[in-house]
């Protein structure tokens, strides 16, 4: 039977009489003296003074940290396990009350708090979901799924862990975790609409732009006045090629939230799928009226103009989306290509020495660095950075096949056939490939190897007349002129033909 609380009059006699100074405010937190006495001076059972003390505890709190003596002592007084488990979930709780009183940013201090409640109670699996919240908080990810994953071996249908632990995952791009725990956070609370709206994040980072299409529209089932719902759809649609679902979707976002920026966005990509460049503009323009540092509308505005080949005004907004978000790789790629198309080497270079800073591991952009190198004739860097990429990526044939045509120009013809080896490993199929191996074989006066090469790239690509002016080459210098006169005049009709 539930125990009856005081009735509202009573409280406002409490209440006067705490004013009056009757009734002490508050009881202090229990100190262990006090606690042991309550124990060894009792005049009831033992059984009922540990009830007693529990209640205590439950009431007051308390002042100290058990030690190891002290719970000896407490023992020796009669403490029975229940009481003792009571004295490490309230020390648990204070600390954990004191993590969340600290200020809202600074998650140093919760986690020193959480630290210390589960070094008294190490499997609570609250404490440890709070501290996972704290470590993501920092970007901490790897710690905050060991934190929710301890949280769940305490309790293997935690929501919230999972849910978290799910947010974790998507942040580190493991999408199929980050799914499995989605799923099963909806299999635990299947109305919960925002797991759906999760589990639609990582199917849309995995491709998989149909499965998000579904969980979308289970999360508008919940959530039918939610404008985001809407825009998100609306833009996995976008990547299913379904443009007036799409425009369907953003309107119905527009009409929940008129000033809704992201919306206009995805009016303004439609547009721009659909070519219709002037009008992606004015979307783009009605998004930043009412969003002017949405980077996602600058960005999108960028590419519009880019796609109009205004590239100044596109490098301004690609500027300011950089000002706003200097770490942004897809804007920095976005405006080293534009730097390369106006031949602005030094710009795109520093800006993939911008990219290699934030992300080590991008062999692609060593390989784009290494041409900047190259244009800016440092040959030097543009073979370190193609040799970075390489070992970055030893499938990345575009790596092997311009360090190659490098080691041709330095004359270093050894290095170029070893190089195109591994390209054409890579690559069987490439008479660009064949080409330039023969030119190295040719170089080092191995003529016949030289012609086999070169017969080779005429076989895939028998259009390219300067495969015939190659394989002339050769011939002439073993003395077959027959067959060098032959390809001389092969290739001169190919030359006159390839004229615009």
């Amino acid at each position: 039977m539930k125990a009856r609380v005081l009735s509202q009059a009573t409280q406002m006699v409490l209440a006067m009489l705490l004013l009056a100074g009757y009734v002490t405010a508050q009881p202090q937190p229990l100190e262990f003296d006090e606690l042991l006495m309550s124990l060894k001076e009792t005049r009831l059972d033992i059984t009922t003074s540990n009830r007693i003390a529990r209640k205590n505890i439950i009431d007051r709190g308390l002042a100290f940290d058990i030690d190891e003596q002290q719970r000896t002592l407490l023992r020796e007084a009669g403490a029975d396990e229940e009481l003792l488990v009571e004295i490490v979930r309230s020390t648990c709780n204070r600390y954990a009350a004191a993590a969340e009183k600290c200020p809202v940013s600074d998650h140093a201090c919760k986690i020193a708090n959480f630290d210390k409640a589960l070094s008294f109670h190490t499997d609570d699996q609250y404490v440890l979901n709070s501290r996972g919240l704290a470590f993501y908080a920092l970007k901490r990810h790897d710690e905050a799924i060991r934190d929710y994953t301890l949280a769940l071996v305490s309790d293997p249908k935690f929501f919230e862990a999972y849910f978290n632990r799910a947010l974790a995952y998507l942040a580190t791009d493991a999408h199929d975790l980050s799914i499995r725990d989605l799923s099963m956070a909806i299999e635990i609370k299947p109305q919960d609409a925002d797991s759906y709206f999760n589990r639609s994040e990582s199917f849309a980072a995995k491709g998989d732009h149909k499965a998000a299409v579904g969980d979308l529209s289970k999360y508008i089932e919940f959530k039918p006045d939610d404008a985001d719902g809407y825009e998100r759809r609306g833009n996995a649609y976008i990547k299913l090629e379904l443009t007036d679902k799409a425009i369907q979707d953003y309107d119905r976002a527009l009409k929940i939230d008129p000033k809704f920026a992201d919306a206009f966005v995805g009016r303004g990509r439609v547009f721009i799928v659909r070519k219709k460049y002037e009008q992606a503009i004015k979307e783009l323009n009605k998004a930043l009226s009412h969003e002017p540092n949405s980077v996602y509308a600058l960005h999108n505005r960028a590419a519009a103009y880019e796609l109009q080949k205004d590239l100044t005004r596109a490098l301004a907004d690609l500027n300011r989306v950089i000002e706003l978000e200097p770490g942004l790789i897809d804007a920095l790629l976005d405006r080293s290509r534009i730097y390369e198309e106006t031949e602005k080497w030094v710009a795109a270079r520093d800006d993939y020495s911008t990219i290699i800073s934030l992300d080590p591991k991008l062999a692609d952009v060593h390989i784009f660095r290494a041409r900047m190198h190259y244009k800016l004739s440092n040959y030097e860097n543009s073979i370190i950075d193609f040799s970075k990429a390489i070992e970055l990526d030893g499938k990345m044939s575009d790596a092997f096949f311009e360090r190659g045509s490098l080691y041709i120009e330095i004359e270093d013809y050894d290095a170029a056939i070893r190089d195109y080896d591994k390209y054409l490993a890579l690559e069987p199929k490439s008479a660009d490939g064949y080409h330039n191996r023969a030119i190295a074989y040719l170089n080092k006066d191995d003529f016949e190897t030289a012609i086999r090469d070169v017969s080779e790239a005429i076989k895939l690509d028998p259009e390219d007349f300067e495969s015939y002016e190659v394989r002339a080459d050769a011939y002439a210098n073993l003395g077959n002129t027959d067959k060098a006169k032959e390809d001389t005049e092969k290739a001169k009709k190919l030359r006159s033909k390839a004229k615009p």
